[in-house]
């Protein structure tokens, strides 16, 4: 299971214990790449800044749709964008957020909507200047906490 949750008042219709309201997400796809050259026999070889790809996700039509639609129209800032991916695990078997991916002075780039006459999906993308991205390991009830890994676009450099 995937979940959103923007600073900003977009409300989604999560239920799930800790994530009252977030937006339920169907699929997410993100990417990093760089440009490498190589001289030569390729030993000496030069690589560029990284380039990120915008955080593009899917989900079904619902309480949020309306608020994201306009945001894709009007391009204010949301803040604070935080994506959590949910497990099912421990002895209580109670959901375990696993990856935390957060997104700093996101904005939505992009939004679309289909339907092939059921309930119409949506696809939007999200711009960000910041991304942390942390992984959580679970051994049962066992938790080891990951190190979050950040990076800032603005200056090209962690954080």
């Amino acid at each position: 299971m995937i979940l959103l949750k923007f600073a900003t008042a977009i409300n989604g219709d999560s239920v799930v214990d800790g994530h009252d309201k977030w937006i339920t997400i169907d699929s997410l796809q993100f990417g990093v790449g760089r440009a490498i050259s190589a001289s030569g026999g390729g030993a000496d070889r030069e690589t560029s800044n990284p380039s990120f790809s915008e955080v593009t996700m899917t989900k079904s039509t619902d309480v949020a749709s309306a608020d994201l639609f306009m945001q894709a129209v009007c391009g204010k800032g949301l803040g604070k964008a935080e994506i959590h991916f949910l497990q099912t695990g421990g002895a209580d078997k109670k959901q375990q957020v696993y990856l935390k991916i957060e997104l700093e002075d996101a904005i939505v780039s992009s939004y679309s909507t289909s339907s092939g006459g059921d309930r119409p999906s949506e696809s939007f993308s999200l711009n960000f200047v910041k991304i942390s991205y942390q992984y959580d390991a679970f051994s049962g009830s066992k938790v080891t906490t990951g190190t979050p890994k950040k990076w800032d676009l603005t200056k090209n450099a962690t954080y």
